[in-house]
């Protein structure tokens, strides 16, 4: 019997929605015995149980709340030892379970490369919560289940490019695009260079849509001090937001109008994720005094708080995924990491004296990602306990940019090399490199993650997964 089921695979607290064809194979000699129950450790909480003479593995990761439910499994091992092993896409979660020893389990997810990502040993508990999926007796059969899809980021390995929009000046010149960020529709994309103005293309047609000139209320100003570094609008959609020279100016998108101008807020601006407030970063442009961190409320421009402590340079801002950390990192190899509620300075890294060039903060909030301004590499550091674990080497040239997807699943790295390359977050393996993108100034992941844009002197760039 084929039966349609919606599976929710998450490896390491990382979740997407695949489809997959379950198949009942009957046996007339069945393996007796299987492990039922619910097992845990510290991290992780396993529930394995029957329905509708299917075999259920449900797992839940404590520290994020995030859940897989897999149906069917494979049996392999002996009377001693019996292994459960349940696909997911090119993933397999397996499960270990000796007869003798009732009590525990062996838990292991392995990557497409065969290597181990999680390797877990979880004892059963006596009181269980009942899954909500468990309503059955268990019966002898084993199910067997093949995948018809993989994971969003593996997709990225047949991802093409589907647009390119020129931007130059007025006067023919190519415009250095420093900043590109999808509105929350994903249908349109704003972009931000050198000629200090904003502006909105249409993703369905390619075209501009809107033009917005920076700080235009001054005659005198001089385009060269106005490089928009850091351009987006915020989630809700009502607002435009682009910085330069230190200001930061915030645009009514429904009625075109200035809502309002912050002066020495910053160059660099960050949201965050329930679209309240805005969040900038100064630079000492002189002087022995140091940048700092200001919280705003986006509607009314009324500042909520500011963080104390970054060294000169405009800071490479970044926030977690669920609002609670602000990542920094500026001059001299200095990297901070606050509370973002309460404003508690909760870590501070240090480096060789680089220039951080961009941050990146892993949606489980335990690893911070990093590019600075004289290394092709990107640096992994574990957040608790602000050790460098991994260094991600493959671009030639200075990374400029990074992002993580909506989704958590993927990360794309741009660099001056020409490149974007995409790595898949749970078993951070390189899934693909995206070539001849020029200088890449700027990646950003569309809402749905299945889109990529890049800027560099001139071009912007839409790569799309199938």
């Amino acid at each position: 019997m084929n039966i349609k089921a919606i599976v929710i695979s998450t490896v390491l607290g990382f979740t997407a929605p695949m489809i997959a064809d379950v198949k009942i194979n009957h046996q007339a000699n069945a393996i007796p015995q299987f492990p039922t129950g619910n097992f845990r450790d510290d991290l992780w909480s396993i529930s394995l149980f029957y329905k509708n003479n299917i075999y259920f593995y449900e797992g839940q990761n404590l520290r994020t709340g995030d859940s897989v439910v897999l149906s069917g499994a494979e049996l392999s091992g002996n009377s001693q030892r019996l292994t459960y092993t349940w696909r997911n896409g090119a993933y397999q979660y397996q499960v270990a379970w000796q007869p003798h020893d009732p009590d525990f389990i062996r838990l292991q997810v392995f990557a497409p490369s065969g290597k181990p990502i999680l390797n877990r040993l979880l004892k059963q508990q006596q009181t269980l919560a009942s899954s909500p999926l468990s309503s059955s007796t268990p019966e002898s059969t084993v199910t067997r289940r093949q995948t018809d899809n993989t994971t969003t980021s593996f997709a990225w390995q047949n991802a093409r490019l589907i647009q390119t929009f020129e931007d130059r000046t007025i006067s023919g010149d190519l415009v250095q695009v420093y900043s590109v960020a999808f509105g929350p529709d994903g249908k349109t994309l704003v972009s931000g260079g050198h000629d200090g103005q904003t502006k909105i293309w249409d993703l369905s047609t390619g075209e501009l849509k809107r033009l917005e000139a920076f700080y235009p209320s001054d005659p005198f100003r001089d385009r060269r001090f106005h490089d928009l570094k850091n351009v987006a609008i915020s989630p809700d959609g009502q607002f435009l937001v682009s910085a330069a020279s230190e200001i930061v100016e915030v645009v009514n998108l429904n009625t075109g109008d200035l809502q309002y101008r912050l002066q020495g807020a910053g160059s660099k601006f960050i949201f965050t994720p329930d679209g309240q407030t805005l969040i900038s970063g100064n630079a000492d442009v002189g002087g022995n005094a140091t940048g700092s961190i200001k919280l705003w409320n986006l509607r009314s421009g009324e500042m909520i708080r500011t963080l104390q402590g970054l060294v000169q340079g405009s800071p490479a801002l970044s926030i977690s995924k669920d609002g609670s950390l602000i990542a920094a990192g500026s001059w001299f190899g200095r990297i901070q990491i606050w509370n973002a509620r309460t404003g508690e300075l909760k870590r501070e890294f240090k480096t060789d004296k680089y220039n951080a060039l961009a941050t990146a903060i892993s949606p489980n909030n335990e690893f911070l990602f990093t590019s600075f301004d004289n290394l092709s590499s990107v640096k992994m550091w574990d957040i608790r306990t602000g050790e460098i674990i991994r260094n991600f080497e493959g671009h030639s040239d200075v990374v400029t940019s990074i992002a993580i997807s909506p989704d958590g699943q993927t990360l794309a790295t741009g660099s001056k090399d020409g490149t974007i390359r995409i790595m898949d977050l749970r078993t951070r393996e390189l899934i693909r490199v995206l070539k001849d993108a020029g200088q890449v100034l700027s990646v950003s992941f569309s809402p749905d993650s299945r889109t990529i844009a890049s800027s560099s002197q001139g071009k912007i760039m839409i790569w799309q997964m199938p």
